[in-house]
């Protein structure tokens, strides 16, 4: 399978967001072989990504890296 991502240390940042596999709802822990859907960035454990076709989206394109968060500030002016 292509972008299989196996989470370790370095992803860190991943795994403090304390995400779900939407398929299984088990949480993503270190050492999980996941996917990322290259359209919505949504986490899937290798197997859950298997079953579903190998397609989320309407596509089949994985991220080749785990991507990083963005937080918004919104600053109110009230």
């Amino acid at each position: 399978m292509k972008n299989t991502l196996t989470l370790t240390k370095k992803q860190a940042h991943f795994l403090k967001e304390n995400r779900q596999d939407p398929i299984t709802g088990d949480s993503f822990q270190m050492g999980d072989e996941i996917v990322f859907c290259a359209e919505c960035k949504s986490a899937f454990l290798k197997e859950s990504w298997e079953y579903m076709g190998n397609t989320h989206c309407n596509q089949e394109k994985t991220l080749e890296e785990v991507p990083f968060s963005k937080n918004l500030n919104l600053i109110s002016d009230l």
